[in-house]
């Protein structure tokens, strides 16, 4: 049988009414000792002989009305309000029987206040109402522990309804957030890839392969050049040695232009030009020192000094950093019509807003993910719940049932 939420309530009390008839009648027979209690129990606060104590202290304050005021206002917190002689629960006698303690306390807490130690023999024909009325709650504690406590079990199975309520609303909530949260995601989704193939066709582009082509070009055209002058690399060592322990005297040029010179070989001499005439000088002091006495051996001297006639006369040099730098310049001509179609912009543009759209994806993928586990555990609770209240029903009533929610 499928039941609602307020079915299952209505099957539960249907069969406590039928299987408990006789707790239930004892029950309620406690809630109208318990009322009568009250009025009892208000009748002897409010008949104390407050005259004992008729002369207010130097406080002003008359301790037999402060008394009789908490304690009537401790008895006006009874849970059951009168006229509600008809309907129990286990929480309803629950909160009488607490309530008593609660009253007990207060009698002694205020009776100590009024007249100290001695409170007791005082306030004795208030005393002997309060271990009656506390009797009577002994005898609640009694019935609740032994005669309805399968009746409070059963009532029990309307707050799992409420729980189990809860627990579906926890569930659709997380739903609603997590929903709008998955469509967002897909949106930055569909956008980052259309950004992506945007920069695709950027990257195509004829002008941007050229580029690459011809600073791959530009690379091989370097590592020639790079080759040549490498083949002087220990005889400038060699002299730079010598210039350091003052052994040779330049002619032309001052030590520290060498040595910016040589600080990058290469960006110095492209910048010197083909003919490089600011090298022949240094290359010029070179083959000074090396045609000095220098500790060589003349096979080893002799490549040198060929390798650096040849760079001194261009033969070995002017082709290779030609070649360079009119790949240079076509390069740089190719970057500013580059920069003047906004393809390196372009890409870039969309290179920070694919990063600023993937921080926006991340931020949500950690937020359906935290709702996807309080959903997970929503859903662990509804079925748990769900299948434990259909089980109480059915030992309850004898009949199987199956809970439907919305």
């Amino acid at each position: 049988m499928d039941l609602t939420p307020n079915d299952a309530r209505a099957a539960v009390d249907a069969a406590i009414e039928s299987k408990y008839k006789k707790e239930r009648k004892n029950a309620l027979k406690h809630v109208a000792i318990a009322i009568d209690d009250v009025k009892t129990t208000r009748h002897a606060v409010k008949t104390i002989n407050s005259g004992v104590d008729d002369v207010v202290s130097e406080d002003d304050v008359n301790h037999a009305d402060v008394f009789i005021n908490a304690m009537l206002g401790k008895i006006d917190e009874f849970p059951v309000p009168d006229g509600h002689e008809t309907r129990v629960n286990h929480k309803m006698l629950e909160s009488i029987y607490g309530f008593w303690i609660d009253v007990e306390a207060a009698f002694k807490e205020h009776g100590k206040k009024w007249h100290g130690a001695e409170y007791k023999t005082i306030l004795r024909p208030f005393e002997a109402t309060m271990e009656g009325v506390l009797k009577h709650n002994a005898k609640l504690a009694e019935f609740m522990g032994k005669k309805y406590e399968k009746v409070a079990r059963a009532e029990g199975i309307k707050d799992k309804v409420s729980a189990l309520e809860r627990a579906e609303e926890k569930s659709n909530a997380c739903q609603k957030r997590s929903a709008p949260l998955k469509e967002r995601a897909k949106e930055i989704e569909e956008t980052i890839k259309k950004e992506r193939a945007g920069v695709q066709r950027l990257e195509g582009s004829e002008l941007l392969g050229q580029r690459d082509g011809l600073l791959g070009e530009a690379d091989k055209a370097k590592q020639v050049v790079q080759s040549i002058l490498s083949k002087i690399e220990k005889s400038l060592r060699m002299f730079g040695n010598a210039l350091d322990n003052d052994r040779f005297s330049l002619n032309g040029i001052s030590r520290s232009e060498i040595d910016a010179y040589l600080a990058d070989l290469f960006a110095s001499l492209i910048a010197d030009g083909v003919e490089h005439p600011r090298l022949n000088v240094i290359l010029d002091n070179l083959l000074s020192y090396l045609g000095g006495q220098v500790q060589m051996k003349k096979d080893k001297m002799e490549k040198a000094v060929a390798s650096i006639e040849a760079m001194r006369r261009g033969n070995s040099l002017t082709t290779s950093v030609n070649a360079y730098i009119e790949l240079r310049d076509r390069m740089a001509n190719l970057d500013l019509e580059i920069e003047r179609q906004s393809l390196t912009r372009g890409i870039d543009d969309a290179g920070r807003r694919i990063h600023d759209f993937s921080s926006q994806q991340a931020t949500l993928e950690a937020d359906i993910v935290k709702e996807e586990k309080l959903l997970a555990a929503a859903r662990k609770e509804v079925d748990a719940l769900q299948l434990e209240i259909e089980q109480d029903i059915t030992a309850l009533n004898g009949e199987a049932v199956r809970i439907v929610l919305s």
